[in-house]
């Protein structure tokens, strides 16, 4: 092997020069006589500078006394050398704290003390993160002390080295009862510690087991644990958080200890022979072999560097040829595979041609202080981009209320930019001092905020939902940040919600208003016509008249029925009921209410139900009735001759989602004028009528076939018109009613069949409307019963109280009380085995007034205008009751 000489002098000259250990060389006077680069960079002095002056210019005063008693001891012998930390005054007047070790130097021979020789190092950064790492250990405390979940850690052999205060509360024994000593085998359950022993455990993993209580009860546990492990892959301890499965909550973070500060290796790299030599030190950084790498070349070097710092560290050292200075950080990768952060300086030295000869430096790990700046950057990386990317503007404010700092969001809101808006006082921008946002808008205590507006530069005001959060340093409030959420929008939105609801209810109130306005009159017109041709002898002409008087009464009556049912349908108000329901009988009815009509027309009526129709179903019987009333009704007022025809059909079983359905078909098919095709799409929209209003030969609104549309559509069915390629039209639609069962179909009545009065009945009407009271009295008088007539709901409870009356029909609006008052009084005055029946009688006729009458206690509902066979049909449906 060939042999190198080596120029010691030199070597150490430059191990002296560039190493980053300050090193100083002072007279046992204390005076320094020379001082190294690192350390006149350190105390910021040049050499020159610092050679002649006493050790005690430059260290602080409170670290003085300790410093020269030092010097005594090793001037007397007493020390040969010593340690320790001081701080030194550099010449800015800056503090630098600094690890000292001062060395004697003595004569070789005489043994006689020559110089103090010290070396420096600077631990600044060290200081600051042993004061970082106080703060971290007592977070670690605070946590430990008060979480709910058992922290717990031992050695490899299981000794308990600590278990936190919750091991009481959850397990029933102090610490100390753990503590140095490991946990036996009667801790956990027979048959969870046999499966946890043929375990193979991973370094880290998820377990679940029982433990035993210290009063002999087990609890369910779910532990995770991980394996510690040094550098070199040995077991140091395992640490454990148990929690219980019933009470979990959240994983506590584990705190890392810090690492001491690493030390320094040498280098040289000779250009020549492509060589380089290292330290002892450097192996152990690098850990490395050094029996094995005792000469390393460019290529053994650049594989001790991550790929990705590769590239940048070549350049770094072509740029050094032709002299300079290095200092670089990079990464390098170990054996075991652990990622090492270094910082590598170097000086290159220029033969007497301008070649570089020798490269010289030093390598510093620098892992821990970097795993440190890297948490730190990543949280206020975590931080700022939070702040920068909120929707709502974030402020930070110092004690007195100005503005530090702003983000993009809070910019928007005023339209300036972040340094226009810094250092100015908060309530410029918002319209609440900060003591009253503080007072109102602090959280956490459960508070939202306080409202106030922000003005924009372009003169626009926004609505904002203003927050306070202390910002807490140490334990001490630092300033505040303000969030300012602008719910302008959300504040539009609310008022128009309640302009909405404010119309909905008006709309609601006119209707109420319109149906009792309308229907009181009508009552009278319609109600004493129905008399007239009841009660009285009239002759041809007479009768004539009267009935132009009913039919009219009756026509507006079904045109204010329209107006109302389509505004309940369009505002959401219908609501469907469930009731049993003959699908035939309902036909019946329907063309029996409409035979007078088709008898005119000379029309033939038929209907046809299918035999695999259901007898009996369940549904809205009212709703589908008046969609077949609209159906039929259209076609017997577009058929001057011919037929109307009913049928319905059983389509299949209801949908899935509705257990127990079935879907039926009906069809109204008429041999009447038909529909234009033109006119098809539009058929059921509201106010559509085929013919113009000016030339058309039938009455109504437009509104029949629309809400029969909205009716189906609620009732969860659909509604078309056919092509029919004779005469007439086809209308069809489809609904899903309940099944019910055969014992229901069987014992069903038939709707609408009532036995003639025979009995007569003392009853109490309760009216104020002299029109109204006339027509009930003529009505009931005409059928035979004993009438006493009250004008107000408060005349009508004393009646009740006073005498027994077998029937009651009560106004709803009445002077001084109205009715539903006067029934809720007499339901509790007279229970309801005592009360007679008491029907409501009103102008309204929303299905909401119906609800209103029967939740308050009244028997049943009749709607103005009042008709005879109405009054009989119900007399007969009570009579006996009583």
């Amino acid at each position: 092997m060939q042999q190198f000489e080596v120029d010691h002098h030199s070597l150490f000259e430059q191990i002296y020069r560039l190493a980053p250990t300050g090193i100083a060389l002072v007279s046992m006077e204390g005076i320094i006589l020379r001082a190294n680069p690192a350390i006149c960079r350190l105390l910021e002095y040049r050499e020159e500078e610092l050679q002649g002056l006493s050790y005690t210019d430059i260290t602080y005063s409170e670290d003085l006394e300790l410093s020269m008693q030092q010097i005594s001891r090793i001037a007397s012998d007493d020390l040969h050398h010593y340690e320790l930390e001081k701080r030194y005054v550099t010449k800015h007047g800056k503090l630098v704290w600094t690890s000292l070790h001062v060395s004697l130097l003595r004569h070789s021979v005489t043994r006689e003390p020559l110089y103090i020789l010290a070396h420096v190092i600077n631990v600044t950064e060290k200081k600051a993160a042993q004061e970082k790492l106080k703060e971290v250990q007592g977070t670690f405390r605070l946590i430990s002390d008060y979480a709910k979940d058992i922290l717990y850690y031992s050695t490899p052999g299981g000794i308990c080295q600590y278990v936190s205060p919750s091991v009481e509360r959850v397990l029933g024994y102090k610490p100390e009862e753990w503590i140095g000593k490991p946990l036996g085998p009667e801790m956990y359950h027979p048959e969870d510690l046999a499966a946890l022993k043929a375990m193979e455990l991973s370094d880290h993993d998820t377990l679940q087991y029982r433990a035993r209580h210290k009063n002999g009860h087990f609890i369910w546990f779910e532990t995770a644990y991980q394996f510690i492990r040094d550098s070199q892959g040995n077991l140091e301890k395992i640490i454990a958080i148990a929690r219980d499965i019933t009470e979990r909550k959240r994983n506590e973070e584990h705190l890392a200890e810090a690492q001491r500060i690493t030390s320094l290796g040498s280098w040289e790299y000779d250009y020549e022979t492509d060589r380089t030599t290292f330290s002892d030190e450097m192996y152990r950084i690098y850990n490395m072999n050094k029996d094995k790498y005792r000469m390393l070349d460019r290529q053994d070097i650049l594989h001790l560097i991550e790929p990705s710092d590769k590239e940048r560290l070549q350049k770094s050292f072509e740029e050094l040829r032709s002299g300079g200075e290095l200092s670089e950080e990079f990464r390098t990768v170990q054996p075991d595979g652990v990622i090492k952060y270094l910082h590598i300086r170097g000086h290159v030295t220029l033969g007497p041609d301008g070649k570089p000869k020798r490269l010289n430096g030093t390598v510093q790990d620098i892992t821990e202080h970097k795993q440190i700046e890297l948490k730190l950057q990543e949280s206020v990386e975590r931080y700022t981009s939070l702040k920068k990317y909120n929707l709502d503007g974030i402020i930070s404010l110092d004690l007195q209320g100005n503005i530090i700092h702003t983000n993009t969001a809070a910019q928007k809101l005023t339209g300036l930019t972040d340094e226009q808006m810094s250092g100015r006082p908060y309530s410029s921008f918002f319209d609440c001092d900060l003591d009253s946002l503080l007072k109102g808008g602090m959280l956490p205590e459960g508070t939202k905020g306080l409202l106030s507006t922000v003005g924009h530069v372009n003169g626009s005001f926004s609505e904002v939902l203003l927050t306070a959060v202390p910002i807490i340093i140490q334990k001490k409030v630092t300033g505040y940040y303000i969030i300012a959420k602008d719910v302008t929008e959300q504040r539009k939105l609310l008022i128009a919600k309640e302009a909405a609801e404010r119309t909905n209810r008006a709309k609601s109130e006119f209707l109420s208003m319109m149906s009792h306005e309308i229907r009181t009159p009508m009552n009278g017109v319609i109600g004493m016509a129905d008399v007239l041709m009841e009660t009285t002898d009239l002759d041809d002409t007479q009768r004539e008249y009267v009935e132009i008087i009913r039919k009219s009464g009756s026509t507006l009556l079904r045109i204010i029925n329209d107006i109302l049912d389509f505004s309940r349908i369009e505002s959401g108000k219908i609501t469907l009921r469930e009731e049993h329901l003959n699908v035939q009988e309902l036909i019946e009815e329907t063309l029996d209410l409409l035979s007078v009509a088709a008898q005119e027309k000379g029309l033939r009526m038929s209907f046809e139900v299918d035999t695999a129709v259901p007898r009996v179903v369940k549904g809205d019987a009212a709703r589908l009735k008046q969609v077949l009333m609209n159906l039929v009704g259209n076609a017997i007022k577009f058929t001057p001759s011919g037929t109307v025809e009913v049928t319905v059909r059983k389509k299949d079983e209801g949908p899935p989602d509705m257990h127990g359905s079935v879907q039926l078909e009906f069809a109204v098919k008429d041999s009447g004028i038909g529909v234009p095709l033109e006119h098809r799409k539009h058929i059921f929209d509201p106010f559509v009528q085929i013919e113009h209003y000016m030339t058309r030969r039938t009455e109504g609104t437009g509104l029949g076939l629309a809400i029969c549309k909205k009716l189906l559509d609620h009732m969860g069915g659909r509604i078309w018109m056919e092509d029919n390629d004779e005469n007439g039209s086809i209308f069809a639609f489809r609904v899903v009613l309940q099944t019910v069962s055969e014992q229901c179909s069987e014992d069903s009545g038939c709707p609408g069949e009532f036995a003639s009065a025979s009995a007569r009945l003392n009853i109490l009407v309760a009216e104020d409307n002299e029109v109204s009271q006339q027509v009930l009295k003529v009505m009931l008088e005409r059928l035979g019963h004993k009438i006493t007539m009250v004008h107000t709901g408060e005349e009508a409870v004393s009646a009740i109280l006073r005498n027994r009356y077998d029937l009651v029909f009560m106004d709803l609006q009445m002077p001084v009380m109205d009715g539903l008052t006067a029934v809720r009084l007499l339901k509790q005055r007279l229970g309801a085995e005592r009360s007679p029946v008491i029907i409501a009688v009103t102008a309204n006729a929303l299905s909401e007034d119906r609800e209103r009458c029967l939740e308050a206690g009244m028997d049943d509902y009749l709607s103005k205008p009042v008709q005879l066979h109405m009054v009989s049909e119900l007399i007969n449906r009570y009579e006996g009751r009583r």
